[in-house]
This record gives structure tokens, sequence and C-alpha cells, in this order.
């Protein structure tokens, strides 16, 4: 009864209990019955805590559940967030790739249910200035701090990703674009810096007096692209603009999470998945 495995049987893989610590004999045999109650309840305890881990392992957020269709009451996967941040003294810039809106159908006829694609996915740029007085040995109060060191700047360089920060959505077609003309052969054979412009109007066309705006102009050329978003009020007027420079290197991670995201923006990958999964399926038999 001193061990842990004969008393736990399920969790023997998951929960390692100590040695038993070598006392003297007259200790054992006065208190061999005190000693394996207080052992046994240490190896429950631990149990416990392997088995409440565990449980904690599914966690149901309410949110997209990953690559499957069909998935209607099964655990969903934890609610992961995930961005390629990148910085400059002046701004700093994420990329975050958002999955597309699912809803819940069903078939009037047969009565099974599926999920369709309500909204498609979308490349978010997320980007904020420097805040005043970017360069401090603090961690920047309320600001998105990070650390950068160089030959003149020693501390944590700030930006105000709380009040001054700006979002652009690229759609599907904005994102392949943004794909295609940002193919490194096609900008080595090309003179000069070639702009894409992009432009969100608030509540779609003929709001243009009503609801702001906004615009990405992306400037490449071979060895950098400046992304620039700038922000009008109703009626024209500039709001504001956000610009940073992003060197080969790193616009080659933002074109590899594009290219990522392209089939995925529409949910194709999990609709083939499931029908595949479902061929499978059908072809050894299975119910």
């Amino acid at each position: 009864m001193s061990s842990c495995a004969s008393l736990f049987i399920p969790l023997a893989s998951a929960v390692q209990c100590p040695p038993a610590p070598r006392q003297p004999l007259t200790m054992l045999a006065r208190g061999t019955a005190a000693f394996v109650a207080a052992r046994a309840a240490r190896c429950a305890a631990r149990a416990a805590s392997a088995s409440a881990a565990a449980g904690r392992q599914y966690v149901d957020t309410g949110g997209y559940q990953g690559t499957g269709l069909g998935g209607f009451g099964a655990a969903r996967d934890p609610l992961t967030f995930a961005q390629a941040t990148f910085y400059r003294a002046a701004a700093a810039m994420s990329v975050e790739l958002i999955p597309p809106s699912l809803e819940a159908r069903q078939n009037a006829e047969t009565g099974e249910k599926y999920l369709k694609v309500a909204r498609e996915g979308v490349v978010l740029l997320t980007m904020a200035p420097s805040a005043e007085g970017d360069v401090s040995s603090g961690s920047g109060g309320g600001f998105g701090g990070y650390q950068s060191q160089g030959p003149s700047v020693t501390g944590t360089r700030r930006y105000d990703w709380a009040t001054r920060k700006g979002y652009f959505a690229l759609d599907l077609l904005e994102a392949g674009t943004l794909l295609a003309r940002s193919d490194p052969a096609l900008l080595a054979i090309r003179d000069s810096a070639q702009p894409l412009n992009f432009y969100h109007q608030t509540g779609g066309a003929g709001k243009e007096l009503e609801l702001p705006s906004k615009s990405l102009k992306v400037t490449l050329s071979n060895d950098s692209v400046h992304f620039s978003l700038a922000t009008r009020e109703p009626g024209g007027e500039r709001a504001g603009s956000i610009t940073i420079t992003i060197n080969d290197g790193e616009m080659a991670v933002i074109r590899e999470l594009v290219r990522y995201a392209i089939p995925r923006m529409t949910g194709m990958h999990a609709a083939y998945e499931a029908k595949m999964a479902s061929s499978i399926r059908n072809a050894r038999g299975d119910p």
C-alpha cells in the first residue's frame, strides 16, 4: 500500500511519488499506520492535481474550432493568440492571421449538421507609432515595450499601442495582390519602387461624408518595403498616418505568413480535410 501505483493505477504514468525516506526500524514499527496514511494522502493530492491539469487540457472557448468542419460536441482547442511584430525607431507593425467566421447550419431534408463560412478570414496589420520620448530605462507604463540596444541607444523603446494604433485588414484579394507584387524575382527586374494602394471605406461606398476611411500604401523595392497607413475623417481631412520600413528578410516572413493564410482565409483547407477524412472512412467501411 505504500506505492503510488497500487493506489492510483490510471494515473501511474503521470504521477511519480518520491521514494520513501529511510527511517530507523523502531520509528517504522511504532508509526507504520500513520506513515502509510500520510504517504497515501500525498499520493492522492498529487493524483488529484494531475487529473485537474489533464482536465484543463481542452477548454471551451466558444471560438473557432480548428480545421474540422464536423466537430459538433467535440472538445475545442485552447484559445491561442499569435502574431509577428517588427520594430523600428518611429513605429512598429504586427501581422496577425484572423481565421474565417463559421456558422452552424442544418440540412432541412436530412437533419445533418454542418458548418459554413460566414465571413472570410483576413491578414490583420496593426501599426503603432513610437511614444513620446520613445527610449527610456523603464517598462513604458501602459505602452508596449521592445528592448533595443545599439551603439547610441540602450533602453526600452516604447510604442503607443493603447491610444494611437491603427488597423488594416487585408482581404483575400488584397493578400493575393500583396503576395504577387512583392515577389523578389519580379522586384529585381524593376528599376524603380512600385506602389500598391489599398483603400477601405467604413460602411461601404457612398459613406465618405459620414464615416472615416483608411488607406494603406505599400511601396515595394528589391531591398525594402514601406508600409504607410493613413486615416481620413469624413469629408477627406487627414486624421493621422503611421509609416514603417520593412527590410527584405522581414518581408520574406510576411510573405510566408500571407502564403500560409490565403487557403485558410476561405476555410477551404478545413473543408478539404473534412471531405478527405470522410472519403477515408468510406473506403475503410468505417461507420
